[in-house]
């Protein structure tokens, strides 16, 4: 019998959704299965991190592939964001290490329409991944300040809505997913503010969202039998926060340094090229 799911994935091709049995439709959740070895994983793993710390990089934007690109609307890639924070780091044997943290949103285990903030390592990170290319921003020397800062801060979780939805609209406030919930962290450090009216005001003055062109009648489809889509927060057209858009907004804005990617070979190269 085909579950709820998987009749949104044969019949609402929106996003960050492939007929695969994957917990999570956009790529954030933390417990999928590994597709690569173990060794390939921790490999690309410190290449990113020597990678970011050659760059000088206390804080970057790092986004993962958790979907075949071939089965996303045009201009979607990376499924995935989330903050990888230079960081001393205490081991399960009392150890401690000098590396990245990486502080995500996940969707909830058995719970998709709700998320959490999660901090874990570079190879949780790359775990789930279907490519090991990420992409990476690397913000601006004081807005890394900032953002270390905001996260290691009770407001980093004050920024969090826990109301998920695949395409979270960031021009409102009703719903996040990981790279909106990001977004708005930038905001937030940019401006020195917790004040989610702000943010959201900030947001809708200067950043850009990807628009993702979805049939009404496939709208509706999805928002009635699938968790984990909502798309009462969009009116005409969906609106939602990518990565590419995030690196678009960032770089045009002066806010990064550079915007990469890092390809499972170790090649870097300008975010798309190729595409």
């Amino acid at each position: 019998m085909i579950g709820r799911r998987h009749l949104l994935l044969a019949a609402f091709a929106l996003a960050l959704a492939a007929p695969q049995p994957a917990p999570a439709a956009s790529g954030s959740a933390a417990g999928s299965p590994p597709r690569h070895t173990p060794e390939a994983i921790a490999a690309q793993a410190k290449t990113i991190e020597r990678t970011l710390a050659a760059a000088g990089a206390r804080v970057a934007i790092v986004g993962r592939i958790g979907r075949d690109p071939a089965t996303l609307p045009k201009g979607l890639t990376y499924t995935h964001v989330a903050f990888w924070m230079h960081s001393t780091i205490r081991t399960r044997e009392g150890e401690l290490l000098h590396g990245y943290a990486v502080h995500n949103l996940y969707q909830r285990d058995g719970e998709p329409d709700r998320s959490e903030l999660v901090q874990d390592f570079p190879a949780d990170f790359l775990s789930p991944a279907f490519d090991l290319k990420v992409a990476v921003l690397i913000p601006k020397p004081e807005l890394q300040a900032r953002l270390g800062a905001l996260i290691s801060s009770p407001a980093y979780a004050a920024l969090h809505n826990p109301r998920y939805s695949v395409v979270a609209n960031p021009l409102r406030d009703r719903y996040q997913n990981c790279t909106s919930f990001v977004l708005d962290v930038v905001m937030a450090a940019l401006y020195r503010t917790e004040d989610r009216r702000q943010i959201r005001a900030n947001v809708q003055a200067y950043f850009q969202p990807q628009i993702v062109e979805v049939g009404g009648g496939r709208r509706l489809f999805a928002s009635l039998f699938v968790p984990d889509v909502a798309t009462s927060d969009h009116d005409e057209r969906i609106h939602t926060a990518t990565m590419e858009a995030l690196a678009d907004f960032m770089m045009s804005q002066g806010l990064a340094e550079r915007s990469f990617e890092v390809a499972a070979d170790g090649r870097i190269q300008p975010i798309g090229a190729g595409r």
